[in-house]
């Protein structure tokens, strides 16, 4: 916004290479978010906390077999962000707490190599 009164008030050299450079920067943010799509989901309770390092597995669904195998597993981040990278296909997402259960289990369509499923666990 100052780069832009100086641009105004004073038009020399510096101020418009000021004025320009915050312009492009400014586009370039914009346009970032509105191009860049989330590749992650989110661990969280029913509420919306966030839970940290929570366990996740992804398994090849198993529809016409009646069988399941673990594909990759993963942790989430302090801010309960986790991230796979699999082929397009079918899978199922399990959550599972400290002591190995089972928490949440989810049928995942993956089209683009990014499940961004947000798991959601009781209260």
């Amino acid at each position: 916004m100052i780069a832009g009164y100086a641009y105004i008030a004073n038009p020399n050299t510096l101020n418009n290479t000021v004025f320009y450079m915050v312009l492009i920067a400014g586009t370039v943010q914009i346009l970032g978010s509105i191009i860049k799509s989330r590749t992650w989901g989110v661990v969280k309770t029913k509420s919306g906390k966030v839970i940290p390092q929570a366990t996740l597995e992804l398994y090849t669904s198993g529809k016409e077999t009646k069988t399941e195998s673990l594909y990759t597993t993963t942790q989430a981040d302090t801010h309960g962000r986790y991230q796979f990278t699999p082929e397009n296909g079918e899978y199922t997402l399990k959550l599972r707490s400290n002591k190995g259960k089972i928490i949440q289990e989810k049928e995942v369509t993956v089209s683009d190599g990014h499940p961004r499923v947000d798991v959601g666990v009781g209260g």
